[in-house]
């Protein structure tokens, strides 16, 4: 008979194409998910898969298999959150991802006012940008994201939730000269030195649109996936970087470094992404609707 959680091991390294990244998908060890598989296959007496130093394919077999695996696991998923749904336990799965530029007010909301009125849920959490999760929600890794929303109808077969917007700051040092300023023109950036977050970041991308706007070049001197790699580089010498800030001019993890807004806002709107006609758990319908009531102007 055919274990579930073997399946979903083998679905993530089909997706991953890797044992080790569908290991750190799942939480589970990169052993454990390779025994899982050859364990499969022997009581199958098939081979799945190919192993190489550089890849995992699956052979002839194994994407025929596949085919089965993916309706299985819908059906099993499914019918788990059809089960949450009917269950008085107020429990269920909640497959979220966040942005970490919004998560400094997102998180506690979650945690703190939320989650306790869900005892039995599990939460799997995943930090990453608009476009990474984008992807994880069309492969079904996850059921929904708070994160920044890109334009409407330009991804098909995604559904925007607007909750609210949230604008782009300047990041420095107190010692930097553009620090005295209460707003920043966007001329001023003539000529700094500026480290950014990578190509993914809705935040880059709406700064570097106001910049060729305004024919300016940025001098970048850096560019991260993480921030908290661009804060440390701030924090290192007189270098500027763009965050999103709260409607004081906060951001997470930056309580020493200056937040100023720019003299012209840049803004951009936040909220839910999620497949288009995917039913989603209860938990996560009524996080929605939690976050809209929560987070209203």
């Amino acid at each position: 008979m055919l274990d579930i959680k073997r399946l979903r091991y083998l679905e993530a390294v089909y997706r991953c194409r890797n044992f080790t990244r569908a290991s750190e998908e799942l939480f589970v060890s990169q052993p454990a998910i390779s025994a899982a598989v050859s364990a499969m296959e022997r009581e199958l007496d098939v081979k799945l898969i190919v192993r190489t130093p550089k890849e995992v394919t699956f052979t002839l077999e194994g994407e025929q298999f596949m085919r089965h695996v993916f309706r299985i696991l819908k059906e099993c998923q499914a019918a788990e959150e059809l089960a949450a749904d009917f269950s008085k336990t107020r429990s269920g799965t909640l497959r979220l991802g966040v942005s970490p530029t919004l998560s400094g007010q997102f998180l506690p909301m979650l945690y703190e006012d939320f989650l306790p009125g869900w005892p039995g849920a599990v939460v799997h959490l995943d930090e990453g940008s608009m476009r990474d999760h984008i992807e994880k929600i069309q492969n079904d890794v996850l059921d929904l994201s708070y994160n920044a929303l890109p334009e409407p109808g330009s991804l098909p077969g995604l559904s925007l939730v607007p909750v609210t917007s949230t604008e782009v700051c300047v990041l420095m040092r107190p010692q930097h000269p553009l620090a005295a300023e209460e707003r920043i023109p966007i001329s001023a950036l003539e000529g700094r030195d500026i480290v950014t977050l990578n190509e993914k970041s809705q935040i880059r991308a709406k700064v570097t649109a106001e910049l060729e706007r305004h024919g300016i070049v940025p001098h970048v001197v850096s560019c991260h996936e993480q921030i908290i790699c661009m804060v440390n580089m701030i924090r290192l010498g007189d270098y500027i970087g763009f965050i999103n800030a709260d409607r004081s001019y906060h951001a997470l993890g930056c309580e020493e470094l200056i937040v100023r807004p720019f003299a012209e806002p840049i803004r951009f709107d936040v909220g839910f992404l999620l497949k288009q006609g995917k039913q989603i758990p209860r938990i996560s319908r009524e996080l929605i609707a939690f976050t809209q009531k929560t987070m209203e102007p």
